[in-house]
């Protein structure tokens, strides 16, 4: 049941977006864009999704960063999510939806 997935206070569609952020970059300091305050942002973000889900979702690491099989699935989600948030918007909208 989703309630139970909404009782943790580290889930949140910023989040969310924020891991998709640095996935897409290929880690934190890049999707920071160099600003130290977003790169702690993005850092607090991610362990705090971690924390909700119970695992790991990049590997950190010297000039190294990696999703995990954790993190591969959940940005499969979030992807989907947000696609389907984004059509249901422009359906709202009267707006053409594209496939």
């Amino acid at each position: 049941m989703t309630d139970d997935l909404f009782t943790h206070r580290g889930l949140s569609l910023d989040r969310l977006a924020s891991f998709a952020a640095i996935a897409k970059a290929g880690g934190i300091t890049a999707a920071s864009g160099g600003s130290p305050s977003r790169q702690s942002q993005l850092s607090r973000q991610l362990k705090e999704l971690e924390g909700v889900f119970g695992t790991e979702l990049v590997r950190r690491g010297r000039g190294q960063f990696a999703l995990t099989q954790a993190g591969k699935e959940l940005l499969a989600i979030a992807q989907h999510s947000f696609g389907a948030l984004q059509d249901f918007a422009l359906a709202c909208a009267h707006e053409p939806i594209s496939l």
